[in-house]
């Protein structure tokens, strides 16, 4: 059953990630509707199970190796001022 339900989550998670590009296609009035839908199938698999591992790993090295005291986005003058 377990197969079933992951199936039928990414059909739908297709079919919304699908509703998005026509919507932006529609807000922007740009033709990126029929030459991005061959794209779908694979965004939608990557942002689904690639890009949960790279957040996933984000978050365990913000959270557990501070990984904001060494980025260079926040200016140093901030850095001085913020204690970590």
């Amino acid at each position: 059953m377990a197969i079933t339900i992951l199936v039928a989550i990414q059909l739908g998670l297709l079919v919304v990630d699908t509703a998005m590009l026509a919507l932006a296609a529609a807000i922007t009035r740009e033709p990126v509707f029929i030459r991005n839908i061959t794209y779908m199938i694979g965004f939608s698999l990557f942002t689904s199970y690639v890009m949960r591992f790279v957040r996933l790993w984000a978050y365990f090295e913000e959270w557990l190796l501070f990984a904001s005291i060494r980025d260079d986005y926040v200016p140093q003058k901030v850095r001085a001022i913020r204690k970590w």
